[in-house]
Formats: structure tokens, C-alpha cells, sequence
């Protein structure tokens, strides 16, 4: 015979024995097989298991039916890995006491402790692991599994090792493989159909099996997990393997009798190649320094917007048929897939937080884990397995690393007092509270400014500073217990925006934990700064999908001197916007509130929320307006205030001017209660937080009432707001047993409609709010494809895989 047939056959040969090596230690090195599809794993057995049939009956060479046979063991070895990772997994539900919100660890499996918290007092709930030597303890089924994988490695080597060796002395013996597949006799004919039969069976299943390797590498957007090595070898066995047949013989008897292996070679070759493509098209999402990695990626974002526009998702007609602002209306997250290429957290996870953050700070008690895994509201659920709660930006830094090294997705949360759950996780996003980052670090008298931690309290800063003689620039209904951090990433307007403005103009600096743990510097605490981009303005807002805010400095107003505020009745909205004009004109650079709410929302203030009104005739089918004013000179608000009065006689019912602290508190208590109230009706509520042209703010409201008559169901439409700001709360109350239990045929009617009013009047699907988890797919009606591709090019660069509060937006 020719002695080349018989070199590339060996060849063929070597890479096939090696050819799991590869695969099997990076599994080993990840202590993971998530990176490989278990239907492509089984496929490829069976594929084999079939192959070592075919080998044997239409008896080919030993070497060939030995190296079949090594074949299935090694896919069994390979296998292993998932058996022991199921294994893990299925411990960790026996730990979480069939319930699928159950904490990752309980009182079985680890001594609960509570442990007192220096900070505020209170009693933490941790689950502590037992501090003694390993060798004194059980292992943890992480470390069980690890030490199986060490013997699955060497009795892998071991085969391969002996597979030489067998061939290595058939060879010396004067078995020649020329060609693996030349059979060493003629079988009979049974034999040579059912050999044939298991040759093309094992053909499909080899070519078969590729696909859903494939299938979950696009879905994951990474080849992460994979060997390239194991691929490369796979294709050059390929290659040889069905060289050395092609160059025994070319007659027609021959290729019929290898036609079975030629076909299943030559057909996976092919998708070997497409997978090596993947390699090099979709990457293998290593880790990488993020500011290297902005470095290498900031010259060319440009060209990355686009090339990324024709991905970015912009709602067109033909999406759906019910507007020609078609989009997919979800009800409940639930539907989001979770995404495949974010870990499970394990037992191993919890361990490793355990032992690097403060005491304390670390919960998987199902009772604690209850209300971090749900808003305020009741509306959105999470299933968060464990919460971390770090106490200093190193301890934030630290768990990002660890996150992102392991790709587990985080869902940061602050006072979770937000109404789009976007401090809710989707599915098992690990949650990291800011509440234990709450110290005011320092503040300047002279310049205002004051720099604190994230997990700040609103209201306990706006305390601070009042003592200090000075106020915080934002107020909200919610100040008790929303947070700065939370503030910041959403981008907060509040009560006062009309006098003191955004976030973006007194925010001056902030510190920012990224992806990978890098710690950020944003800007420094003076108040000008022309050295270059100001980054901090793409955090503000962000909702924690970019970074995680740790720290900030806010440029602060004197507390005012004279403090005025007027509570009044209007008849109609057209004598609303006549009022506010004259607010705007006469009272000016003192005027720092005017808020509204309908007829239909003060129903609702009447009946669920105690208060006596302090209008001397109240009257409950009027407009009600709050105008509040704060200055530094008492008498000159005052006259201010005379001549305000005086002018908007004519538009105005009704009025009153606290005067003192607790009337102030009083008319602030109606409009701070209006959310209270809707939702202590028990009826369906649909509410939206829109920007609009300040003319049209009401319209709106009047127009989606005219649309929805003669909807069953629907009780009313009704809205408030902030209109300095331009701010319209639109709420639409139904018939329900439940506040979010929506008649689906009702939230169709109203859901396509108000997004394209708001987008044909050039306003905003999301005033204050944020985007969350509820408005996240109805970006596109307030930006452009331009802006999307932008936002998506910083994402990516930022937090190349995606773990930083996933499914908000991005």
C-alpha cells in the first residue's frame, strides 16, 4: 500500500485520540460545562455509540473498532461534568424547600446567626458557614465536584495514553492502517446491512449534532465555554480522515462501502468550520480591562452606531397590526427568556460573599429575601437567590469583580421605591442593595456642595443640610425612603424641579463601580469644569445599567428664608394654563412648585385619604393647584404673592395661603397622597409618566377619555402633575379585583395609543420615572435609532456581557 494513505490516517488518528483533551480541561479550568449544549453532547454519543456498531459488524480493523470505543468512553467522561453540575444544582432545590423564591442556603445546610448592625442597630439575618478547617466540616458540592473532576482528567489521559499504545502494537504487528475504514474481511450480508444502517444512522447524528452547539452560541451571543482546540482537532481529524479514505481508492465499490463515514465527516466538517466562525465573529467574551477596553473601542463608535442601527429594535407598522406604532405589549416580565449565558448562582457564590463582605451584609433567608424581590406596589416579583449589601465602594468593586469573572447577573436596588421595577430583578439576578452605603462624607459651607454615599435617605440629607442652612435641590413623595443612588440613576425631577432644575445641572460629581469592578471617577466637586467630556452626565439617568453609583457630590441651595404656599380651586384647565402663566411672569425667579390634579383624582383623595381641606368652600369638580414660592425676603414674597392674587382673580374659585409650617405640611399631604389614594381603591390602575408640551398635558387626558368610551370596564381616566416641568401622571382606573389585574382588552385599547400621541407630539414615554422593566420596550417613541445605536455601542463597551441590571432597557 502507499505509504501516505497510511500517514494521514494516523494523523486522522492522533487528533481524534486528543481530540476531547482540550474541551475537558477548559471545562475542568471553569469548573463549568455550561459553555457546551447538552443536545449537541448527547447527539455526538449516540453518534458514536452507533458508530462503534457499524465498526464491529461489517468488522473493520481492531484499531478502528478500539479507537470507536474510546470514542463513547471519553463522550461519557465529558458528560460527567453535567452530571455533577446537575448534581449541584439539584442540591441547591433540595436547599430551597420546593419553593422557587427558597434562598440558596437555609438553616440545613448553615447555622442561621442574626447579627446586630453597627450602623443602624438592627438585627441582619446571615447565614454563616462554619468557621473551623475544611478537613473538620462536609465540603460544599462545589468543592465535591471539583475534586471529581481531577480523576475524570487523568483517566482521560489514561485512555487516550493506552489507545496509542494498542495502536501503536497492532501497527508493529503488521496491521497497517492505511485507511481506518477498509474492512479486514468480507462481512455477511446481515452484517453488512445492519453496519450499514448504524454507518448512516451514526451520519446524521454526527452532522445533527452540530446544530444545537450552534443554535445556543447565537443565542448566547459567545462561544464562552468552548475550546477552539477542541474544534480545530475535530476539523483537521475531519479532514484527514476523509483524505486518507479518498486517496486509498476512488472505485465505486469502495466509496459505496465508505460512503457512511465520508458522508458523516464531510457533513460535520462544514459545521465545524461555521462554529470556528463563530469564534472569530462572536468572540469568546474574555475578560478585559474596561478602560482598556474604552480606550480601544471610543475612536470607533461611530462606525459601531452603524453598523448596529439595523439591529436596534424602532417599532414599525408591521410589527402588529393594532397601530401604526406596532409594538409587543407585555403584561408580565415573566415572558423575558432568561438570557443563557448568565451563571446560576451557587452554593460556591454564596460562600465566596460570605467570606469577603463585612457580616451582615450577605441574605438568602427566604423571609428577608420577600421584600427585596418586590416593588412597593406589588406588581413586579423577582427571584433573587441571595442579596448583598455592601458597606464601602471597595466591598461594591469586589462583588463586581467576582460577578463579572463568573457572569452573573446583578439587579442594583436602592430605597426600590420606583413604579417601572427597575430595581426588581427579572428572574435570579443577584441583588445589590445600597441601603448600608449611607454616610454623608463631607459638606462645604461655602460652596454648597455636599458629597454622600448612594445609600443616602433623600430626606435624611434634606435634614442634614437643613441644620446646615441649606436644602437639598430635589423633593419627592417618596422621600422618606427613596435613596440618592436611586435618584441619580433614574434621573429624578420631583416637586422642586421648576425652581432648582435636573440632576444633570447640580450633580457635579459621582464615583462608579463598572462591570468589571473597575472603579470610576466621574468629575470633581467644583462647580465648573470645561476639561473635557463630563461623563457623569451618562450615569445620570442610566438606571444602573452602565455602573453602579457609589458616591456623589450635589451642589446644594440656602434653605429659603420665606417659605409660601397656596393651595387653589380652578373650574377648568383652560383657566389652569392662564393661571400658571401669570405664576410664570409675576412670581418668577421665587416660583419653585405648581402642581395640579383633576376632579376625578380629588375623588379619590376624598375618600381614602384623611385630611380636613383647608379651602373654605371646597368643591370636588374643580381643578386643584398648589403654587408654592421660596425666596429670602419675607415681605417682598409677600407683595409678590398681592399682585399674583390680584391678576388671577378672574381664573380662580377658590384659595388659601398657609399660614404656617402645618397648614404647608397639610396642602403637601393632599398632593403627596394622590398615588396612596389610587391605589388603597382596589381598582385596575394603567398609569403612565409622561413629558408633554405644557398646552397639551391635559388634552391628553381629555382625549384618551373620548378614545376609551363605550370600553368595557374602564371607570375613568384621570391624570396630575407637575407643570413646571411638564410632567403628566395619566392614570386610567378600571374595573378590577385586583390593582394589576388589567382586562387584557383594555390595556390593548390604551397601550397603542398613548405611545403614539406622545411620540406625534415630539414628548416622552418617561418623565422621571426611568424606563425599567415596564417601559423599556417603548424607548424607541421618545429616541431615535441613532440614540438607541449610541446607547447600545456604550452599553456594550461598558458591560460587554451584560450583567449589569439586565433586561432595563438594553
Amino acid at each position: 500500500m502507499s505509504i501516505l494513505p497510511a500517514v494521514v490516517g494516523w494523523l486522522s488518528i492522533c487528533c481524534w485520540i486528543v481530540v476531547f483533551i482540550p474541551q475537558i480541561w477548559e471545562n475542568y479550568r471553569r469548573k463549568s460545562a455550561e459553555g457546551l449544549s447538552k443536545t449537541f453532547l448527547v447527539i455526538w454519543t449516540c453518534g458514536d455509540v452507533l458508530n462503534l456498531v457499524g465498526s464491529i459488524m461489517n468488522e473493520l480493523l481492531p484499531t478502528v473498532i478500539i479507537l470507536a470505543a474510546y470514542y463513547t468512553a471519553a463522550d461519557v467522561l465529558l458528560g460527567q461534568f453535567y452530571y455533577y453540575q446537575e448534581k449541584t444544582y439539584q442540591k441547591d432545590e433540595l436547599l430551597a424547600d420546593d419553593d422557587e423564591r427558597a434562598p440558596l442556603l437555609n438553616p440545613s445546610s448553615a447555622p442561621v446567626i442574626v447579627v446586630p448592625d453597627e450602623s443602624t442597630g438592627q438585627n441582619d439575618t446571615q447565614v454563616m458557614h462554619d468557621g473551623s478547617n475544611s478537613q473538620n466540616g462536609a465540603p460544599t458540592e462545589s468543592a465535591s465536584s471539583n475534586k471529581k473532576n481531577v480523576p475524570m482528567m487523568a483517566i482521560t489521559l489514561f485512555l487516550a495514553f493506552h489507545t496509542v499504545n494498542v495502536m501503536t502494537t497492532a501497527t508493529q504487528r503488521g496491521i497497517v492502517l492505511s485507511n481506518p475504514i477498509t474492512p479486514s474481511m468480507v462481512p455477511s450480508p446481515f452484517e453488512r446491512f445492519y453496519g450499514d444502517l448504524a454507518g448512516y444512522a451514526s451520519a446524521i447524528l454526527y452532522v445533527g449534532s452540530r446544530f444545537p452547539q450552534i443554535t445556543k452560541n447565537h443565542q448566547r451571543k459567545s462561544t464562552e465555554g468552548l475550546s477552539v482546540g477542541f474544534f480545530i482537532l475535530a476539523v483537521v481529524g475531519n479532514v484527514t480522515f476523509c483524505a486518507s479514505i479518498l486517496m486509498e481508492s476512488l472505485s465505486k465499490e469502495y466509496l459505496m462501502v465508505n460512503l457512511p463515514w465520508l458522508l458523516g465527516s464531510g457533513g460535520t466538517l462544514l459545521l465545524d468550520f461555521y462554529i470556528l466562525g463563530q469564534f472569530l465573529i462572536l468572540g469568546t467574551a474574555k475578560e478585559e480591562n474596561t478602560m482598556s477596553r474604552i480606550a480601544r473601542n471610543v475612536f470607533g463608535i461611530c462606525n459601531r452606531i452603524s453598523v448596529q442601527q439595523g439591529t436596534v429594535h424602532h417599532p414599525k407598522p408591521t410589527d402588529l397590526n393594532i397601530s401604526r406604532f406596532g409594538v409587543n405589549i407585555r403584561n408580565h416580565t415573566s415572558s423575558i427568556p432568561r438570557q443563557a449565558n448568565f451563571t446560576k448562582l451557587q452554593i460556591k457564590d454564596i460562600t465566596h460573599f460570605l467570606a469577603t463582605l463585612p457580616n451582615g451584609c450577605v441574605l438568602t433567608d427566604k423571609s428577608d429575601l420577600e421584600q427585596y424581590n418586590t416593588d412597593w406596589f406589588k406588581k413586579y416579583k423577582g427571584n433573587a437567590q441571595a442579596v448583598l449589601l455592601p458597606k464601602s465602594t471597595q466591598d461594591v468593586s469586589s462583588i463586581m469583580k467576582y460577578c463579572y469573572e463568573n457572569t452573573i447577573a446583578v439587579c442594583i436596588q436602592s430605597g426600590n421605591t420606583g413604579l417601572v421595577g427597575g430595581s426588581i430583578p427579572v428572574h435570579d439576578e443577584v441583588i445589590i442593595s445600597m441601603a448600608k452605603m449611607n454616610k454623608i462624607e463631607a459638606f462645604d459651607y461655602l460652596s454648597g456642595i455636599v458629597t454622600v454615599e448612594a445609600g443616602v435617605v433623600l430626606e435624611t440629607l434634606d435634614n442634614y443640610l437643613r441644620d446646615q442652612g441649606y436644602t437639598v435641590p430635589l423633593d419627592l413623595g417618596a422621600k422618606g425612603s427613596c435613596m440618592i443612588g436611586g435618584n441619580i440613576s433614574t434621573n429624578a425631577g420631583g416637586l422642586r424641579y421648576l425652581k432648582y432644575g435636573s440632576l444633570h445641572g447640580t450633580v457635579l460629581a459621582l464615583e462608579v463601580v463598572l462591570a468589571d469592578g473597575t472603579i470610576m471617577k466621574c468629575g470633581n466637586a467644583v462647580r465648573k469644569d470645561s476639561s473635557g467630556l463630563n461623563l457623569r452626565h451618562m450615569f445620570i439617568g442610566s438606571e444602573g445599567t452602565l455602573g453602579i453609583i457609589t458616591k456623589a457630590s450635589i451642589v446644594c441651595p440656602k434653605s429659603p428664608k420665606s417659605v409660601k404656599t397656596v393651595l387653589l380651586q380652578i373650574k377648568d384647565w383652560e383657566n389652569v394654563l392662564s393661571v400658571f402663566r401669570v405664576a410664570r411672569t409675576e412670581l418668577s425667579d421665587i416660583l419653585s412648585a405648581f402642581e395640579f390634579w383633576d376632579r376625578q383624582i380629588h375623588s379619590y383623595i376624598e375618600k381614602y385619604i384623611p385630611h380636613k381641606s383647608p379651602l373654605p368652600t371646597p368643591n370636588d369638580d374643580h381643578f386643584h393647584v398648589i403654587v408654592e414660592t421660596r425666596g429670602s425676603n419675607e415681605s417682598h414674597d409677600e407683595q409678590k404673592l398681592a399682585r399674583f392674587f390680584e391678576l388671577v382673580e378672574p381664573y380662580v374659585v377658590d384659595g388659601v395661603v398657609a399660614q404656617d409650617i402645618s397648614q404647608q405640611a397639610s396642602i403637601w399631604r393632599i398632593r403627596d397622597g394622590i398615588p396612596e389614594a389610587l391605589g388603597k381603591s382596589g381598582d385596575g390602575w394603567i398609569k403612565w409618566d409622561f413629558s408633554l408640551d405644557t398646552k397639551r398635558m391635559y388634552k391628553m387626558v381629555q382625549d384618551l377619555q373620548s378614545h376609551l368610551q363605550g370600553v368595557a370596564g374602564v371607570k375613568n381616566v384621570n391624570g396630575f402633575g407637575h407643570m413646571g416641568d411638564q410632567n403628566l401622571h395619566l392614570n386610567v382606573m378600571t374595573e378590577s379585583n385586583s390593582t394589576w389585574n388589567i382586562d387584557p382588552n383594555i390595556t390593548k385599547a390604551v397601550e397603542p395609543w398613548v405611545y403614539a400621541y406622545v411620540h406625534d407630539l415630539g414628548g416622552s414615554v418617561s418623565s422621571e420615572h426611568g424606563l425599567g422593566q415596564l417601559m423599556a420596550p417603548f424607548a424607541s417613541y421618545s429616541k431615535t435609532e441613532q440614540e438607541l445605536a449610541l446607547s447600545k455601542a456604550w452599553k456594550e463597551m461598558l458591560d460587554p456581557k451584560g450583567i449589569l441590571n439586565p433586561y432595563k432597557f438594553y
